[in-house]
């Protein structure tokens, strides 16, 4: 018995017809947040364009924003300061999604862990709080120190080992925890740090840990597995009580400063200041800042073009194949 050779060209075009109806990835964007307007700004990932607000004034309640965070879920989760609370936005839309997490003294600094769960600095002695990470719900207190050392504790990482790294504000300092346990491991950062006020963190490409010095208007380097102060990575020009910072996409430093507005590009290599990135009109004062990739938007392929695309080459494929019987 001889086998037809059933062509799958209309496979073919099936996937040329879904490749087509792909769209278009959305561009990057840069969130920042306004604690002074009660507002998250928007800016072009790439250029630095204005965007326009993404949650306007007070919009969802904001009440001095401070840091954020994008969720597993891909939402933004924003710190409410005058409200003790963590707030969910579309970070496409801005549309408000509800309060998330609640009885956070003072937040500020959050991060969501290797476990999936949310975790939230308090400036106001209460160390590092847990939240489940689906539901919000409290899981009670996870790091702890002394009241010194965590009066004003700012900002909070996950390190490349699993650990948690909290800076501590008032001391200069950046303590760490067990990731697991929330036991402390003691202070972290060792070295010249002094007037440092220790404020956001974050570890760069090459695993050493940069921390926003804000009284030194500095930001400070570390070795990322001694703590090892390494020098000041870059000083001067625009910084002015940095507060926040974070390494793009194109891997150089971004900074913003609490009461000075714009963003500010520094060489991920030498710390030289490469200029403004962003500015808009009506800024108050930055919190944090955030690079975010939105995802593509879902646009589905006409359900009539497909159908009708599909019959006609099973039709197409029926004609050759009856060629081919008789023939054979």
């Amino acid at each position: 018995m001889r086998r037809i050779p059933v062509r799958f060209d209309f496979v073919w075009w099936l996937f040329m017809f879904a490749v087509l109806a792909v769209p278009p990835a959305r561009a990057r964007v840069l969130l920042v947040t306004d604690w002074a307007q009660d507002k998250v700004l928007r800016f072009d990932g790439n250029t630095g364009k204005q965007l326009g607000d993404l949650v306007p004034r007070g919009g969802g309640g904001l009440d001095n924003p401070s840091y954020t965070t994008i969720g597993p879920d891909g939402m933004l989760y924003v710190t409410n300061g005058w409200t003790n609370d963590v707030r969910r936005f579309d970070p496409v839309t801005g549309k408000f999604l509800g309060v998330f997490a609640q009885g956070v003294p003072l937040p500020i600094g959050l991060t969501f862990g290797p476990d999936g769960n949310l975790y939230v600095a308090s400036r106001d002695g209460s160390g590092v709080l847990r939240f489940d990470g689906k539901s919000g719900a409290p899981m009670g207190r996870f790091a702890t120190a002394s009241n010194s050392e965590l009066w004003w504790a700012f900002d909070t990482a996950f390190g490349p080992e699993g650990d948690l790294y909290l800076s501590s504000f008032e001391t200069g300092a950046v303590l760490r925890f067990d990731g697991k346990t929330g036991k402390s491991k003691g202070t972290f950062t060792h070295g010249d740090s002094r007037n440092g006020y220790a404020a956001g963190i974050t570890f760069g490409p090459d695993g050493n840990l940069y921390v926003a010095a804000y009284q030194a208007n500095a930001i400070y380097r570390y070795d990322g597995k001694s703590g090892q102060f390494l020098g000041t990575f870059a000083g001067g020009g625009p910084l002015s009580k940095p507060v926040d910072l974070n390494f793009g996409p194109d891997g150089d430093l971004y900074v913003v400063n609490e009461r000075s507005p714009g963003v500010f590009r520094f060489d991920d290599l030498t710390g030289q200041y490469l200029g403004q990135f962003a500015a808009a009109p009506d800024w108050g004062g930055s919190g944090s800042l955030l690079f975010y990739d939105p995802p593509p938007p879902v646009v589905p392929l006409p359900s009539g073009l497909l159908a009708g695309s599909a019959l006609g080459l099973c039709v197409l494929n029926r004609r050759r194949i009856r060629g081919y019987r008789a023939r054979g």
